[in-house]
């Protein structure tokens, strides 16, 4: 069991940095009670957090953001519906569902089907800039769904992405996946990783073994309007130790 204490932003590395043991015996807490900042990697990997100790049978203490409009925007961005199927009481802010383009929820997915679904949507927020990148990153995300299955050893993953701004002027879509599933670790340890997550990693990127699952960028160029380029990925797996 473990306890997932965020501080003041929720990153992937943030979210791995902060998992702890457990003080209470069949509870852990998820505290994100300080997050002001949240990246779509963030989100997808508390979410793969929560659902490992669901399917462990432990039962997860929510604390929402202290902020009531960092809770209002993790309300829309879906997080609330998704830990409502994760049975986990979490006290976020009701806000009215309403269109917003800069953002892609927080969706679960149960199969390839649902993921090819998900996918679709993500194609239909690029394709208006640049319809030959739209149709790489719907055959990169649907094969994201397909690594879930195959290699986490579960049907089911979170996908998460919104666009930002972040790095300068130019918009990016920056969108994430991520499982409960078995791990970098459990997952290449028959390619030699037996010690710990770095030499999953090592695995993975010197040894060329498959990983679990992932997050990745498209960013448009500076010269023109937004259109979409080659896009960037690594791996993300978040299980509790």
């Amino acid at each position: 069991m473990a306890d997932l204490i965020i501080g003041a932003r929720c990153t992937s590395a943030d979210v791995q940095k902060s998992i702890v043991p457990s003080p209470v015996a069949g509870l852990s807490r998820v505290d994100l009670g300080r997050a002001t900042w949240f990246t779509p990697f963030g989100l997808v990997s508390v979410l793969a957090f929560i659902d490992r100790q669901r399917r462990d049978g432990v039962n997860v203490e929510f604390v929402a953001p202290a902020n009531r409009d960092r809770g209002s925007y993790l309300y829309r961005m879906g997080l609330g519906d998704r830990l409502d199927e994760l049975d986990v009481v979490h006290g976020l802010p009701f806000v009215p569902a309403r269109r917003n383009t800069g953002l892609v929820e927080l969706h679960s997915f149960d199969s390839v089907a649902s993921m090819s679904g998900l996918a679709e949507h993500i194609h239909d927020a690029v394709e208006p800039f640049d319809a030959v990148a739209a149709g790489a990153l719907h055959r990169s995300l649907s094969e994201a769904g397909e690594n879930v299955e195959e290699h986490s050893g579960l049907s089911n993953g979170f996908l998460a992405a919104q666009w930002t701004k972040d790095w300068g002027t130019t918009p990016t879509l920056r969108f994430a996946v991520a499982d409960a599933g078995r791990g970098f670790r459990g997952n290449l340890a028959k390619f030699g990783a037996t010690t710990d997550a770095v030499s999953a990693c090592v695995a993975a990127v010197v040894i060329g073994a498959p990983a679990p699952s992932a997050f990745a960028a498209w960013r448009a160029p500076a010269d023109r309007s937004p259109r979409a380029t080659s896009s960037a990925s690594r791996s993300l797996n978040t299980s509790s130790p």
